[in-house]
């Protein structure tokens, strides 16, 4: 078996990758129901996925944001053609009655529950069938509170009732998220990168001023306790801010290790690329792009190819660039994979 390695990235200059699990419910005979709840079968669709349109990296990519929030009593509802879904049901109403609601978790306590195992087996599985060990994951502080309370709310205490809401995320993230984690690590002590879902605190969700005061903390928190390769990638938002440089600085602050930057449609293609480029390069930062779910559903070929061609660009001038193909879906057209693949492969062989 080859060398075990956690890994977003290759040593090569170039690499091609997406996240992969909806899709391969368009390509395999497997519904959501048994991708979803069986964790062979989950690996199998994304190696299919993998090996079909020849990216160089699978992606074990599965419901993540459905993970903890079970374990806490979210009902999920598994479909035929897609992830599953949370209940759109509140499971915390007052928010001064959180340490009464949330467990107290233990490894232990966890190892066996629900969609926990169903995690740990795929991502046995998956290192069985690669011989590399995939990021880790789990949802971030603030985008499982988010989860588990009315939106809104959460935004209208955060400006007139911060206390609580600190006392909400300190305790998700002590009972619930770093017994998980330490979890992961007990399992896969060779993991080196552990990928928070934060996609609900990227701006104009919040603004810079509230991810430093209300998502920061808990994401160094994790940090201190499992390690630096915990972190976040994929907030949004780029478009939206007042001071980009500021705001790329915040996301190289949550990052594994503070080398990984990705940035994705549609802010990426509303953003001066040559100040994106800069930073990289002064940072010494892995830039992972993220090409929309949009353009690769409804885009034609022609466009398709500006796209890229305007992205892989910046790989002139930095030592390594990912193209991410953000969610390949269940009706995101074969034809527009495997072109958009060829396609980039053969922009980055003209271009260096």
């Amino acid at each position: 078996m080859p060398e075990l390695q956690s890994k977003i990235h290759r040593s090569q200059d170039f690499t091609l990758t997406a996240q992969m699990h909806e899709h391969a419910l368009e390509i395999t005979d497997n519904d959501g129901h048994e991708v979803y709840q069986n964790p062979e079968k989950l690996v199998e669709a994304i190696l299919t996925v993998q090996n079909r349109y020849g990216f160089d990296l699978p992606v074990l990519g599965y419901d993540v944001y459905n993970v903890e929030a079970e374990a806490l009593g979210k009902k999920i509802h598994f479909l035929q053609n897609q992830a599953p879904q949370q209940s759109e049901a509140n499971l915390i109403e007052d928010l001064s009655q959180v340490k009464e609601i949330i467990p107290k978790y233990s490894p232990d306590d966890l190892r066996n529950r629900d969609r926990f195992a169903y995690v740990l087996e795929a991502t046995e599985i998956f290192i069985e069938k690669t011989g590399s060990i995939p990021y880790l994951q789990f949802t971030a502080p603030f985008t499982l509170a988010a989860r588990l309370i009315d939106f809104e709310k959460l935004l209208t205490s955060m400006i007139s009732r911060p206390d609580p809401v600190h006392v909400f995320l300190e305790v998700l993230t002590e009972r619930v998220l770093l017994p998980w984690l330490s979890l992961q690590k007990e399992k896969f002590p060779g993991a080196e990168i552990y990928l928070g879902a934060d996609a609900l605190a990227s701006p104009p969700n919040l603004s810079t001023e509230m991810l430093e005061e209300f998502v920061l903390p808990y994401v160094e928190l994790l940090k201190k306790e499992v390690g630096s390769g915990v972190g976040i990638v994929n907030w949004w938002g780029e478009a939206s801010v007042k001071n980009l440089e500021d705001f790329l600085e915040l996301k190289r602050e949550v990052s594994p290790h503070g080398e990984h930057l990705r940035v994705q449609d549609p802010d990426l293609n509303q953003i001066d690329l040559s100040l994106l480029k800069d930073y990289v390069k002064d940072q010494k930062m892995h830039l992972t792009l993220g090409i929309s779910a949009r353009l690769l559903n409804r885009g034609d070929g022609q466009q398709i190819r500006q796209r890229l061609k305007r992205y892989i660009a910046l790989s002139e001038e930095l030592t390594h660039l990912t193209i991410y193909f953000c969610s390949l879906g269940s009706d995101t057209p074969p034809e527009n994979i495997k072109h958009a693949v060829s396609t980039a492969r053969s922009i980055f062989q003209n271009t260096n």
